[in-house]
């Protein structure tokens, strides 16, 4: 290979590096952990703060959006009562996790209440800045 092919393939893998580097976005390997890790500790003092009926926890744990949607029910005073009822003795089992981004997380979560019913839950928690990681959807998966 002549010296010139040299220069011309180096300069063609500079190009090659620059252009992923515009267009696509690097993913930090050690924020990949850390994202899995914060998503499972928040899921886990949401379903704690549903076992205890604890609202300004829940609030707390939510994105802007779904704060909004669900305020005017963690402002009533009995519904703290109603979540240790439903949820007081119940357990609950993460089935997944799944990293979607440095910044994004999706876990599935599988609920037995009292009556041995089961309820399987997906999770869309996302960073939201400055707070750290917040639920951004809850649906329930059937």
């Amino acid at each position: 290979m002549s010296l010139k092919q040299k220069k011309i393939n180096i300069s063609s893998l500079l190009v090659a590096l620059f252009l992923s580097l515009v267009f696509f976005k690097p993913v930090d390997l050690f924020a990949v952990g850390s994202v899995d890790t914060e998503a499972e500790q928040v899921i886990t003092q949401y379903f704690n703060a549903l076992i205890n009926g604890d609202t300004a926890t829940i609030r707390g744990l939510l994105g802007t959006r779904l704060l909004k949607q669900r305020s005017r029910l963690l402002s009533n005073p009995v519904y703290g009562d109603k979540l240790r009822e439903l949820y007081g003795n119940a357990n609950f089992e993460v089935l997944s996790k799944k990293v979607v981004s440095s910044a994004a997380a999706v876990v599935v979560v599988e609920v037995i209440y009292n009556t041995n019913d089961k309820a399987t839950f997906k999770f869309l928690l996302m960073e939201e800045s400055p707070s750290g990681m917040k639920i951004f959807r809850e649906d329930e998966v059937l």
